[in-house]
């Protein structure tokens, strides 16, 4: 999982995917996605 710069991925399921929607990422992942922290821009919107 690389977007670029390096993430900081703790306790996150597998099959992550990155999808834009308007002018901020959104990141979907199979089943819960706990403690994601990222160094990025743009803001990331953890769902």
């Amino acid at each position: 999982f690389y977007l670029g710069t390096k993430p900081l991925l703790q306790k996150a399921e597998y099959d992550l995917q990155v999808v834009k929607q308007e002018d901020y990422w959104i990141l979907k992942g199979k089943g819960l996605i706990s403690e994601v922290f990222f160094k990025l821009e743009p803001v990331f919107k953890i769902i």
